[in-house]
C-alpha cells in the first residue's frame, strides 16, 4: 500500500485519513465507531472507496467534510467525513494541474484544555523544545546531541562517515548507532570520489570530474572549491588536519606529455601551488601524516613517501 498523504484530526472523535495511490481510495482510522473492517491496534479502520476516484494526491479534513485534488481533473473535491461513498462535490477546477491543498483557520490550532509545556523557560532545554506526553521534551539540531540530563545540548561524539555505493548517498552517522544521524546525508554526483573530511570545520571535500567541491555540515551548503583547469586531470585528494591544507594527486596534458604530480590548496583562502612535479608517476591515491610531515603518495608502479 503506498500512501501519498496523511492528515491527522485531533478533535473528538480521533481520526487519522490517508490516500491510497495503488488502490485510489482514501482510508480512515477511527478512535471511536461502529461499523469495523479491520482492527489494528485498538483502532477502527475504514476504506472510504468512492467510484469516481481517479488520481487523488493531497488531502485535508475540516469541519463536517474532508478535501481532497485530483490530479486527472485538476480539481479540488470535497465529501462528508462521515459518509462511506459520500457524494462528491466540486470545490475548485483549474486548467493547471493541482496538487497541495490545506485548510487554514484559527480553529486548527486549538488552545482550549490544553498546556503548552515549552512556554516556561523553553520547557528547560538549551535548544529544542517539543511537547512530549504531558511533559516538554527537549532535542538538539544537526550537529550536536542530548547530554545525560536530557535537556542540555553538547558537542557530538565521533562520527561514522560512510557512503553507499548504489545511491551515491554519503551518511554521518553516530558510531554506536549508525541508524541516527548527527548531519542530514549528502546526495553526490556519480562522478564523485576521493573523499575527504575535515573534521575540525566539518567540511567534506570530494573530486567531481574537474573540480574539487565541498559541503559545509554546519551551513548545509555546498560549493565548488577549486578548479584547476580544463588540461588538469584529479586523480586523488587527502587534508592536512593540522594545517587545513588539500594535497592534490593530478595529471596535466602538456603537447605529447603527461605530467603527474601533486599540488597543495589552503582551505581557508583557497591559494593553490605545486608542490611535486618532477618525482611522480600517476598518483592514484594520497595520505598526509600531519605529525611527520609526509605526504604518501600511491601510485600504479611506486609508492613515495616525501618530507614536506
Amino acid at each position: 500500500m503506498w500512501a501519498s498523504t496523511v492528515t491527522c484530526q485531533n478533535l473528538c472523535p480521533m481520526e487519522l485519513r490517508w490516500i491510497m495511490r495503488s488502490i485510489e481510495s482514501i482510508g480512515l482510522m477511527l478512535g471511536l465507531a461502529q461499523s469495523t473492517l479491520l482492527n489494528m491496534m485498538g483502532q477502527t479502520i475504514k476504506i472510504l472507496h468512492l467510484s469516481t476516484f481517479s488520481k487523488p494526491f493531497s488531502m485535508d479534513v475540516f469541519g463536517d467534510y474532508f478535501y481532497w485534488t485530483d490530479l486527472a481533473f485538476s480539481s479540488i473535491y470535497k465529501a462528508h467525513r462521515f459518509s462511506l461513498n459520500a457524494s462528491q462535490k466540486v470545490v475548485l477546477h483549474s486548467s493547471s494541474t493541482l496538487y497541495q491543498a490545506a485548510i487554514v483557520h484559527p480553529s486548527r490550532h486549538p488552545t482550549y484544555n490544553t498546556t503548552n509545556y515549552c512556554a516556561n523557560n523553553n520547557g528547560f532545554c538549551s535548544h529544542l523544545c517539543v511537547m512530549g506526553d504531558d511533559r516538554p521534551l527537549c532535542m538538539c539540531p544537526y550537529g550536536l546531541q542530548l547530554s545525560s540530563d536530557k535537556r542540555t545540548c553538547k558537542d557530538h561524539e565521533p562520527l561514522l562517515l560512510y557512503q553507499t555505493k548504489e545511491t551515491n548517498i554519503v551518511y554521518f552517522a553516530y558510531t554506536e548507532d549508525p541508524f541516527r544521524w548527527i548531519y542530514p546525508p549528502v546526495k553526490l554526483h556519480v562522478t564523485a570520489f576521493a573523499l575527504t573530511f575535515d573534521s575540525r570545520n566539518e567540511v567534506l571535500y570530494w573530486i567531481e570530474g574537474r573540480t574539487i567541491k565541498r559541503h559545509m555540515l554546519k551551513t548545509y551548503t555546498t560549493e565548488t572549491f577549486a578548479n584547476l583547469g580544463s588540461l588538469v586531470k584529479l586523480t586523488a585528494l587527502s587534508l592536512d588536519c593540522l594545517s587545513g591544507n588539500l594535497y592534490i594527486g593530478n595529471s596535466v596534458q602538456l603537447n605529447s606529455e603527461i605530467r603527474s604530480q601533486i599540488s597543495v590548496c589552503s582551505t581557508g583562502e583557497r591559494y593553490c601551488s605545486n608542490l611535486i612535479w618532477d618525482s611522480v608517476r600517476h598518483v592514484s591515491d594520497l595520505a598526509v601524516d600531519a605529525v611527520n610531515r609526509l605526504v604518501c603518495g600511491w601510485s600504479e608502479s611506486v609508492q613515495q613517501l616525501t618530507k614536506i
